[in-house]
């Protein structure tokens, strides 16, 4: 499982969620893990505390996005 597939609820099979759901999950952890790769690897060097600090800001405002977008899908 990925960061951002944990930090978006997916994963949870407890719960089958409507399609459109579980659909706005998975966008958004895939953002979430491209944001992640773009902080470097072991093959690759760091990216810089300014660039690491932006991206765990974006990570942190898209899960926040994805927790207001699921509750909005289920609203009546």
């Amino acid at each position: 499982m990925t960061i951002g597939q944990k930090r978006c609820g997916l994963g949870d099979t407890k719960n089958v969620e409507p399609m459109i759901v579980e659909t706005t999950r998975k966008r958004i952890a895939e953002i979430i893990d491209g944001l992640e790769q773009q902080r470097g690897d072991k093959n690759t060097s760091p990216a810089s505390g300014e660039k690491q600090r932006l991206i765990s800001l974006a990570q942190t405002k898209l899960e926040e996005a994805c927790m207001f977008a699921v509750k909005a899908l289920y609203a009546e």
